[in-house]
């Protein structure tokens, strides 16, 4: 090629072009790499994983992006026409397209692996949920390149809406389902290590939230698979929520003459000390003390403690019968049996006379 030759190409968009396309490269990548660092500074001040997951699925389709805005550009000034011209424009828009499904795809993909480690949804199927995201990513993505591109896509668009209805209702139990499970693990009102009561009195732990069930660990150790959608829509009795500690109600009574005032008194004391003395009561919590009614036999009374779960209630009232059965016994306040006032008319008197005087006969003979 000629120096003449080389001259006039200068002045043409075949050299301009790419020479603007190799300049935008450079001030590009520059760009990126400032504004990156930036961003990652300001996502280091956050508590929250959105940003930092966000920044590392931007940093291909930005590089990806900065590619297509220098080929648009350099598109521009190239002098085509015709078909190239038009096989351009396609690419130009196929490449976006391509692009933007790309990010979509990595975020959920990112967010998913992100806040499945930490969130509730590490108990459900990542696989099967990251599955069917993905797919209808992919899925839309598809449509909408296609429409881009001028093709129909109306008869596609009725055809899955009529083989997504079909699917629909043979799947109707298993996406229940699976919609149940990620509906509890979301609302997180149950989660994996809970104590829970279930509707037919049965109680036990969750073990696992999967996908299509959660399987149940029984008090008795055995183990239940109750499938999402009928717990989802089962009353719950969660001991956990919304904390651990719970409330022991220790009812009991006392004689009629006892000193209410000591008592209550005795009682109280027994309860802050013991408190201080067991790890399984909460320390945190005041002892109350109530008086409830007058009793067939007795003055009933209330006393209100709190424990540390729902098996520690259990194990807190347990000792705490033996402690003031023991302190009421060493004060001499009595716990009264129930006592039955027995109203026998007079015409039968003589007859029970005579049967209890029947028998001291028969003994004596013996």
């Amino acid at each position: 090629m000629s120096w003449q030759e080389i001259k006039g190409l200068i002045g043409t968009g075949w050299f301009i072009a790419p020479v603007v396309f190799v300049c935008w490269m450079i001030l590009g990548v520059i760009a990126k790499t400032m504004l990156f660092r930036k961003m990652r500074k300001l996502a280091g001040k956050t508590k929250t994983r959105i940003d930092d997951v966000i920044i590392q699925t931007l940093s291909v389709p930005l590089t990806i992006l900065i590619v297509f805005v220098g080929l648009a550009i350099s598109e521009k000034i190239l002098p085509l026409t015709g078909a190239p011209a038009r096989y351009m424009s396609y690419s130009m828009k196929i490449i976006l397209i391509l692009v933007v499904i790309f990010f979509v795809d990595q975020l959920v993909k990112g967010m998913i692996a992100e806040y499945g480690k930490s969130s509730a949804l590490k108990h459900l199927s990542q696989g099967a949920i990251q599955g069917v995201l993905r797919g209808l990513i992919f899925i839309i993505g598809g449509i909408i390149l296609l429409g881009s591109l001028g093709v129909n896509i109306t008869p596609l668009v009725a055809s899955l809406g009529i083989g997504s209805l079909a699917v629909a209702l043979a799947l109707q139990s298993t996406l229940s389902n699976l919609f149940s499970g990620l509906s509890i693990s979301l609302d997180r009102s149950i989660q994996v290590g809970d104590l829970i009561k279930m509707e037919d009195g049965e109680r036990g732990y969750i073990e696992n939230i999967g996908w299509r069930a959660s399987r149940v660990r029984l008090i008795t150790d055995d183990l239940i698979v109750i499938p999402n959608s009928k717990l989802v829509n089962s009353v719950i009795k969660n001991y956990e929520a919304p904390e651990a500690k719970t409330r022991i109600y220790l009812r009991c009574g006392v004689h009629y003459e006892s000193d209410l005032e000591e008592v209550e008194k005795v009682t109280l004391e027994l309860a802050r000390k013991t408190a201080k003395e067991m790890d399984i009561a909460d320390e945190t919590f005041e002892p109350r003390f109530r008086y409830e009614g007058f009793g067939g036999s007795s003055i009933d009374f209330c006393l209100i403690m709190r424990a540390q779960n729902y098996f520690d209630r259990l194990m807190l009232t347990h000792h705490m019968i033996k402690r003031i059965h023991k302190a009421f016994d060493e004060r001499g306040i009595n716990i009264p049996y129930p006592l039955r006032t027995l109203d026998i008319q007079p015409k039968h008197e003589e007859m029970l006379k005579d049967l209890v005087a029947g028998g001291k006969e028969k003994g004596n003979d013996l």
